[in-house]
């Protein structure tokens, strides 16, 4: 969209305001506000002035205001900053004043979708991919730069991680042979070893239960030693017993014969068959008789005193029963005690059989049992275990080197693997350069030609290796120019290519300090038929040299006085 008027107040200690045609020439002293006034289009429309945050822009301010304005399209747009206890900025679009956030929906409607100015050095501070993007503008739609960006980009990402792999891979082999290397490997094989093993532990098997064995053969050994032991005190006693058995015998025979002989004198109720009760009823009628003094009486006495048995006999008869019972009690009390030692004797004896019998089958089992433990195996034994150690030892090392050596394999493999797929994935993404490469090449053209209707002489070419975007300036000398190497004017028309070849409608600045009477007019000529809004600033004046020159008449010449 063409830029009608732009006026500034309070810019860098200027206020002006100038009409600009279709193609403008603005002449005057260095210092006189010529690239002033260029800036402050991109100050309203942008609201920063070129190479300065929006913050900083106040700084070039003369005073504690400052205002930029511009016309086009028939809308007067101004942007103003106030400096007071804060800075202030506002907008003023055709009268109506509002502030800048509020206006930003509508400068974007006047201004359209295409910039009104290109601002060249947010361009150079853009990322190579943005870069990239703008220039495939010129050739290429959104949705088209989108699939060739995305499939360059996973081509990309996929090489790149398909490398990583196979470096980590490759570093993952390298740690590997570095530890096995640092291991002093055991002789011989996991299998042999475990062939060792095994036999070693059936020969520890095998030792163990004979160990267990004779322990078990030692312990029956005490055990029928003991029993064996007490065989002759056995024999003694059974034959102790047995002639003890005969004289309680002989003793119960002849105590039986004592008992047989020892007759019973006449029982005291053969001798005196008056009972105990008539005794007492005799001698009570006696003792009534007596107080009677009666003849018949007295015969009653005598009658039944006769009775009554003999008092003397009765008690010597008393007298041989007693003596009876006597030997009669000590008679049985010795049968007792004969049949009572006799049962004890009895079972005495069967208990000397018993350990008889027991001991001399002890002493059988004895002469039957195994061998004893033998003390070498102890010693034996630990030193088969010290070496069923070691070699435990050993196998788990090797399993450590053998394990280690399949992942080293596993690595060399993955490493094939990760060459392949980076291979595959580089290729892949060579494609998608090559693609990328050729729609590029298309912008290339079109900017090369672009560019030819402001540079003096040569073109504008693109260095793009995918990673890098660089913009050249060829001349047609040979030369290959970088911006960073051209003076001020010659990096001002480089500048103002590269705008018009990124976005040919918009306005474009060209501040051209270095060209003289022969460079201007041909300028003038070049430029003559371009179909965008071109503004030219220079301290030359042809005048100077040629005070009857005319600038041509399809340009608009402003001197800044």
């Amino acid at each position: 969209m063409r830029i009608d008027k732009i006026k500034m107040a309070n810019f860098r200690g200027k206020s002006s305001e100038i009409e600009l045609g279709d193609r403008t020439f603005i002449s005057g002293r260095n210092g006189i506000g010529k690239s002033t006034i260029l800036n402050v289009p991109a100050f309203v429309i942008k609201g920063k002035l070129p190479d300065c945050k929006s913050s900083e822009s106040f700084m070039n301010a003369s005073d504690s205001y400052m205002m930029g304005g511009i016309t086009m399209g028939g809308h007067d747009i101004e942007r103003t900053l106030t400096q007071g206890a804060s800075l202030k900025e506002k907008l003023i679009i055709d009268t109506e004043e509002m502030s800048a956030k509020a206006a930003e929906p509508m400068l974007k409607v006047l201004i359209g979708k295409g910039p009104a100015i290109m601002d060249m050095p947010a361009f150079y501070a853009c990322s190579a991919r943005d870069k990239r993007i703008m220039a495939l503008k010129c050739t290429a739609t959104k949705e088209e730069q989108d699939a060739i960006f995305s499939e360059t980009e996973k081509a990309r990402t996929a090489a790149n991680e398909a490398t990583a792999d196979r470096h980590a891979a490759e570093k993952a082999l390298e740690l590997a042979t570095e530890q096995v290397s640092e291991i002093e490997r055991p002789v011989g094989s996991v299998a042999e070893s475990q062939i060792e093993e095994g036999g070693l532990n059936k020969g520890l098997d095998e030792l163990t239960q004979k160990m267990s064995d004779g322990e078990a053969n030692d312990k029956l050994k005490e055990q029928y030693k003991e029993d064996a032991g007490g065989l002759e005190d056995s024999i003694k006693a059974e034959g102790r017993l047995e002639g003890e058995m005969v004289a309680l015998r002989t003793t119960i025979e002849s105590t039986e014969k004592g008992i047989a002989e020892n007759k019973e004198p006449v029982r005291l109720e053969d001798v005196d068959p008056i009972t105990d009760n008539q005794r007492i009823e005799i001698q009570t009628v006696l003792d009534i008789l007596d107080r009677m003094n009666d003849t018949d009486a007295i015969e009653a006495i005598d009658i039944l005193e006769g009775l009554l048995p003999d008092p003397h006999g009765m008690e010597a008869h008393k007298k041989l029963h007693v003596a009876w019972n006597t030997k009669h009690d000590e008679l049985e009390r010795i049968m007792a005690k004969a049949k009572s030692d006799l049962g004890d004797t009895a079972q005495a004896l069967q208990s000397a059989k018993d350990g008889v019998r027991l001991g001399k089958a002890a002493a059988t089992k004895l002469a039957q049992v195994g061998p004893s433990l033998d003390k070498a195996d102890i010693a034996i034994k630990a030193g088969m275990i010290d070496r069923r150690t070691a070699l435990r030892e050993k196998i788990s090392e090797l399993q450590k080197i053998e394990t280690m050596e399949k992942s080293m394999e596993g690595h060399r493999v993955s490493i094939q693997k990760r060459g392949d797929e980076e291979k595959k994935a580089k290729a892949q993404q060579a494609i998608a350069l090559k693609k990328q490469s050729d729609m590029i090449g298309k912008a290339v053209k079109v900017l090369s030609d672009r560019s030819k209707a402001i540079l003096p002489d040569g073109e504008l070419d693109i260095r793009d290796d995918g990673k890098n975007f660089d913009v050249i300036w060829m001349r047609e000398d040979g030369r290959q120019t970088h911006r960073t190497t051209l003076s001020g004017g010659e990096q001002g028309l480089f500048d103002s290519a590269l705008g018009h070849s990124l976005a040919p409608e918009a306005a474009v600045f060209i501040e051209a300090g270095e060209v003289d009477h022969i460079k201007l007019p041909d300028l003038f000529d070049r430029l003559k038929d371009c179909e965008f809004q071109i503004i030219v600033a220079s301290w030359f004046n042809p005048k100077l040299i040629d005070k009857d020159y005319k600038v041509p008449e399809s340009w608009t010449h402003i001197e800044m006085e």
